[in-house]
């Protein structure tokens, strides 16, 4: 069966994110037809202008090649308003919508307690880590995204258990390795949670490897990071449930993509 696959042309895609811990980070490219044989590295855009504009300044972007573009060494602050163009030749202006950076978390406070697991027997019992953190949600309508990343040589997905003392059926939105959440079950109130990482994996050989420092984030996001999430968790249903797709969030003209803003607490953590 022949099937014919509408395609434009080639447009500008970017994912942006702007935080003022972690200042502007993006990823460029174009888009292609479902079909052909094309690869990331023919798809990158090496002539391609990224500008963040403020509400008083134009910024030029720095390339750090194969299609990813940052810049830290600006003045990013709570409520500040950013949008992004994004100029090559051939293609359509790509230009977002202005976005707000949200809230900070008041109050944060993360602490780490070491234990050992007794429920593996010998020789594979090891320390375990739990991670303690509480903050005070500001008021408004606030959503927030916890992210807990791993630093080892082998591609893999880092799992961890969640314990919440909020309504969690309010709160039950989650991926592989992220929870993101509005809050509806603690508006402008404390709240705390629980995170027990994984400190190790095994490979499909049998070999353990140990996770040499784990990156721990809360982030409180926009509007269009939430979406994103919730559109994420609709076309990869952690359940098993097959959904229909539906068009991803976005938030530009003139080519394809996102840009969102955060206010992030992190921390790097060493193994125990």
């Amino acid at each position: 069966m022949d099937t014919n696959i509408p395609f434009e042309g080639p447009r500008i895609s970017v994912t942006a994110r702007i935080d003022p811990s972690e200042g502007f980070t993006a990823f460029v490219n174009q888009t292609a037809p479902p079909t052909g044989d094309q690869t990331l590295s023919t798809l990158t855009l090496p002539e391609a202008q990224v500008i963040l504009y403020s509400s008083s300044e134009a910024f030029f972007v720095n390339s750090q090649g194969d299609g990813f573009f940052s810049l830290t060494n600006i003045p990013i602050s709570e409520s500040d308003s950013f949008r992004l163009e994004i100029i090559a030749p051939n293609l359509d202006t790509l230009k977002s919508k202005w976005v707000i950076i949200p809230p900070g978390i008041e109050d944060p406070f993360l602490e780490e307690i070491i234990e050992l697991d007794t429920i593996v027997p010998d020789p594979f019992t090891y320390n375990r880590v739990r991670l303690n953190f509480s903050g005070i949600d500001p008021p408004g309508d606030n959503k927030y995204l916890i992210e807990v990343t791993h630093n080892v040589n082998f591609s893999s997905t880092l799992f961890f258990d969640f314990f919440a003392d909020f309504d969690s059926e309010s709160c039950e939105v989650f991926n592989f390795n992220s929870i993101f959440f509005p809050d509806i079950c603690f508006t402008n109130e404390a709240w705390e949670f629980t995170l027990v990482p994984d400190l190790f994996l095994f490979t499909f050989g049998g070999q353990r490897l140990e996770f040499e420092d784990y990156i721990f984030v809360v982030r409180s996001i926009d509007e269009n990071y939430f979406n994103y999430q919730l559109d994420r968790l609709n076309l990869d249903d952690l359940r098993g449930i097959i959904l229909e797709p539906r068009a991803s969030v976005t938030n530009v003209t003139g080519g394809e993509g996102l840009f969102v803003a955060s206010n992030s607490f992190r921390r790097v953590l060493a193994r125990p």
